[in-house]
């Protein structure tokens, strides 16, 4: 439930607004340096899993700039992709 009482809005993907405290997180901090180091290695790559999530490139983006995390659901799924795209 959200702060109005109605349930969580389909298109937020479980998303939590706010900063990552990444000291608390390896696993989750290890994931998105690996996903930083892959996603810059050639361009289009953010767009992928993007496409591969079904969620938008800015989502993407704002998980790699560390202002938002992805739920479990996404995250798991996230990493699916990442060692499928680097197989």
């Amino acid at each position: 439930m959200n702060k109005s009482g109605k349930g969580q809005e389909s298109g937020d993907l479980g998303q939590v607004a706010r900063p990552l405290a990444i000291k608390g997180k390896p696993r989750w901090s290890a994931l998105l340096s690996e996903l930083r180091a892959f996603s810059g290695a050639k361009r289009g790559r953010v767009g992928e899993a993007a496409g591969f999530l079904g969620v938008a490139r800015p989502q993407v983006s704002a998980w790699l700039a560390g202002s938002v995390e992805p739920g479990a659901e996404v995250t798991l799924a996230l990493q699916a992709w990442l060692a499928e795209a680097r197989a």
